[in-house]
């Protein structure tokens, strides 16, 4: 059996109309609507392992996936049926409109997750007042 995979949650990166994007929003999105985490059994059990692993974690978290939902999200990730999120905006006249986020915002996250590590990362020293002096 394959080993765990480790994947530090980034901060969100920034849209260029100021908005932040997360990955657990790419995730959200691509595990809500790909066909491969929507059309089995399988696949759906697979999405709630891994939104259940991204719940809450905030940007500094590590977030052990199962080898086999890492390798499910990776190859959803690389190529989407669904596609990637767009943002959704109002307009002055009150329509709703979408903007594509883009790949220099969508790219650092989604390497982030096809990047994850076999190795545990190791939680960052604490400096403590007698090591500072």
């Amino acid at each position: 059996m394959s080993a765990f995979r480790y994947i530090t949650i980034p901060e969100p990166a920034a849209h260029p109309t100021g908005a932040k994007i997360s990955l657990h929003y790419v995730i959200g999105y691509v595990i809500d609507l790909d066909k491969r985490f929507t059309s089995g059994r399988k696949g759906m059990f697979s999405a709630q392992r891994i939104a259940e692993s991204f719940e809450g974690a905030e940007p500094g978290t590590v977030v052990a996936l199962h080898p086999e939902d890492w390798t499910l999200l990776a190859k959803v990730l690389e190529e989407p049926t669904c596609g990637y999120p767009d943002l959704v905006a109002d307009t002055k006249d009150g329509r709703r409109v979408n903007i594509p986020i883009g790949r220099k915002t969508l790219l650092p996250l989604i390497d982030v997750v096809l990047e994850a590590t076999t190795k545990k990362p190791e939680p960052p020293m604490q400096e403590t007042a007698a090591a500072a002096e």
